[in-house]
């Protein structure tokens, strides 16, 4: 079992407290209506998000690998700019628990990443909104292709290794 030092429940308790604030605002200003498209939109955003925190890109310096570079915040910010504010929530905490559930390290969840897929969807997707252009069906498209692109490539770099290693097991 894992305890947590005062300061440290402290910090969750203050994140936790962020978390439902940002909650409590996104759904009682813009109220979600029932929509088909939005919820597989996010469903689809969610596992992307999923695949491309899987596929990770680990760069090693002095011969350690120390940083690594994942695709994720792609599906999140592409979901912010096309979604409704409560969906982006939405997928951003689901995405964060799935996460979470798939790749256990054991310690005990900290909400700091959580708060962090919730800003990285609900900031584009407040902007958005703020912002309200008339080239707003321009910046669709753009999302539209981008989307497409990013598809695109993490299926060629599939093909590319012709291999997938998933959980330590190698699949061909």
């Amino acid at each position: 079992m894992v305890f947590l030092s005062s300061n440290q429940t402290m910090i969750q308790i203050i994140l936790g407290v962020i978390i439902v604030s940002i909650g409590i605002f996104v759904f009682y200003k813009y109220p979600m209506k029932s929509d088909v498209r939005q919820v597989t939109l996010g469903a689809l955003f969610v596992i992307l998000a999923i695949i491309l925190k899987r596929l990770a890109v680990m760069v090693p310096f002095l011969g350690f690998p120390s940083l690594k570079i994942t695709l994720e915040v792609l599906p999140l910010i592409v979901a912010g700019l096309t979604l409704q504010p409560g969906y982006c929530f939405i997928v951003s905490i689901a995405t964060d628990f799935l996460g979470l559930v798939l790749a256990n390290a054991g310690g005990f969840p900290f909400l700091g990443f959580t708060l962090n897929a919730v800003l990285q969807t609900e900031i584009p997707c407040l902007l958005k909104i703020y912002l309200n252009e008339k080239n707003e069906r321009l910046l669709e498209r753009i999302v539209k292709i981008v989307m497409v692109i990013i598809s695109l490539l993490g299926c060629l770099y599939v093909f590319k290794i012709n291999e997938v290693n998933i959980s330590g097991s190698l699949c061909f």
